[in-house]
């Protein structure tokens, strides 16, 4: 299962999608799994309590360290997966370089994905979106 954080959130530099466009590119990606949206909470701790009482797992595998630390602090396993070219694939560069104009972001998602954020004009929505 694969959860999207964040998921009331769309239209800002960090989140420019809606969840049903984020689920899309994951599904996309993953065809088996299932998706489902994690809203942010008021705490923490609150946060990662509203995933324990929806979700069964036995493991949290993030990339984000913030997301590991509040599962660690919980006592839950947690696991950082591993990274191709961390530093070119990115969610953050490929974000700057489509709100700059820059096509060559395009060359950094699979292509099922870039099919997809095409039909949703990311770069057009990204570049019309402030930077904070």
């Amino acid at each position: 299962m694969i959860l999207v954080g964040s998921s009331e959130k769309m239209n800002t530099f960090d989140n420019p999608l809606s969840y049903n466009e984020r689920r899309k590119l994951i599904k996309k990606c993953f065809p088996g799994k299932d998706v489902f949206p994690v809203s942010d909470k008021e705490s923490d701790e609150e946060w990662v309590e509203s995933i324990e009482e929806k979700f069964k797992f036995e493991v949290v595998v993030s990339g984000n360290e913030w997301t590991r630390e509040c599962f660690e602090r919980k006592n839950h396993r947690v696991k950082k997966p591993p990274f191709y070219r961390r530093d070119i694939y990115r969610g953050t560069l490929i974000r700057k370089k489509a709100k700059k104009g820059d096509e060559s972001w395009k060359e950094l998602v699979p292509e099922q994905v870039l099919e997809l954020l095409e039909e949703f004009r990311f770069q057009k929505r990204m570049e019309k979106i402030e930077e904070v």
